[in-house]
């Protein structure tokens, strides 16, 4: 199976003069942890929620600050990415290899053309066993 296949193709983007704090209310609001940044379609960046944490201080009532910074400033430049024919297996060994949860996944000229999470590997493994008959049963070993 292919990237193309399972990825999300509906997927939210900023621009690198977002602010941080308008980013950090996308975020919270769609339930993401990563944001890709994008300039005329092509991925300059990724904005996970880990990419603030310099940026911001927290208020007496306990609610998040940030600093008058923008996306472009704070974002992870040159990340790591999947091709769009790229196999599930590949994905999954490069989201293991460089230790991310979420790879955009890139046409010819870095066009973001989707995004795979973990989550979605894990909905696809669940969703691929549920429809592979059980061919084996486990049976207890007898001592002799």
């Amino acid at each position: 199976m292919k990237a193309t296949q399972f990825m999300t193709r509906e997927v939210r983007c900023i621009l690198p003069e977002t602010s941080a704090a308008e980013a950090w209310r996308l975020m919270h609001e769609l339930g993401a942890k990563h944001l890709p940044v994008v300039r005329e379609g092509k991925l300059v960046g990724v904005l996970s929620d880990r990419d603030f944490l310099g940026f911001c201080t927290r208020s007496r009532d306990g609610s998040l600050v940030f600093s008058d910074v923008a996306a472009g400033q704070v974002m992870s430049v040159d990340p790591v990415v999947g091709l769009e024919g790229a196999s599930v297996a590949e994905l999954a060994r490069t989201m293991l290899t460089h230790h991310i949860d979420s790879l955009p996944i890139v046409g010819e000229g870095r066009t973001l053309v989707g995004l795979v999470t973990s989550t979605d590997l894990l909905t696809l493994l669940l969703e691929s066993r549920e429809e592979l008959p059980m061919t084996f049963r486990i049976r207890p070993q007898v001592s002799a």
